[in-house]
Order: structure tokens, then C-alpha cells, then sequence
């Protein structure tokens, strides 16, 4: 990332600060539509390698179904005869298993049941360059519902070095 990007960039985040003139929105709206906007912006350079990120968009918390836990584990002991199973309550916690391409694809083929009843998936596509600099925050006043940050810092720090 240049000088010039880093411009654009805090001139955005400046600009995440004014209100919007549009409808009246919950904080849950206005938080997706900011997260949006920030991803937008990240993923602006459009031949760059992406990544898909697993998130959840409902009151709750992510927690693939039982069914789609299962469908993971056949999948990959394809693969690592080895691989030992994980416990659900893992999936988690470990932040890998959001952009697990394996578990991506479980979620694009099972749609609505990939979700256990507390939570509802939804993709979100960043930069695959960020990988190691993103986080997922849930909203303190929407409990359980997701977004997805970028530690742009961070990234400058290792990038520039």
C-alpha cells in the first residue's frame, strides 16, 4: 500500500464518521452498512486473490448445525485420514474455520441448514492479502450479530518492512 492509498484511507474513515442522509436505521442496519462500506474500500483492487469470511448476521451466535459439522469432518478425513474430530464448540472459538474453504463450500451447498438455531450465515469477501489482519467483532448492542474489521496497521507495519 502506497502513500496515496494511505490518503484515501483515513479520508474514508473521516468520512464513516459523518451520518448519512438516507432513512432512519436501527444500529444493527447502520453497522452492516458501514461494514460494508469498509470492505468496499479494502477490496477495491479487483485482481487481487479473495477470501471468503463466515459470519453471523442474527441475535445469537455463529454456530454451524450438527449436520454441517459432520459433512466438514467427512470432507476433510478425505483428504487427512488422520484428522481427528472436533468438537462443536470449537468451530467457535478458532477463528480459522471462518474462511476454511472446505467449510465455505458446506455453507454455499446446505444454505439455511448450515445455521444451528441461533445463528444465521452470511458471506463476506475481503482481500485475501488481509488474512492474518482481520477480525470479527460482534455488536454490543446487537448481541451475536457480526462484522468483519481489517487491522490496516498492522498490515502497513509488515508490508512496509
Amino acid at each position: 500500500m502506497n502513500c496515496e492509498n494511505i490518503i484515501n484511507y483515513i479520508t474514508y474513515a473521516e468520512n464513516l464518521k459523518k451520518p448519512k442522509e438516507s432513512k432512519e436505521m436501527s444500529h444493527v442496519e447502520r453497522n452492516e452498512e458501514r461494514n460494508e462500506e469498509h470492505l468496499e474500500f479494502f477490496n477495491d483492487e479487483r485482481n487481487e486473490e479473495k477470501m471468503e469470511i463466515m459470519v453471523n448476521s442474527c441475535y445469537g451466535g455463529w454456530h454451524p448445525s450438527d449436520k454441517a459439522i459432520e459433512l466438514y469432518h467427512s470432507r476433510v478425513r478425505e483428504t487427512y485420514p488422520d484428522f481427528i474430530k472436533v468438537e462443536s464448540f470449537i468451530f467457535y472459538f478458532n477463528r480459522s474455520y471462518r474462511h476454511d474453504p472446505i467449510l465455505v463450500q458446506i455453507f454455499k451447498e446446505l444454505g439455511d441448514e448450515f445455521d444451528d438455531v441461533c445463528s444465521k450465515t452470511r458471506l463476506v469477501i475481503i482481500s485475501k492479502k488481509y488474512e492474518k489482519f482481520y477480525s470479527i467483532s460482534e455488536d454490543e448492542e446487537a448481541d451475536g450479530i457480526e462484522t468483519v474489521g481489517i487491522d490496516i496497521l498492522s498490515y502497513l507495519n509488515v508490508s512496509m518492512n
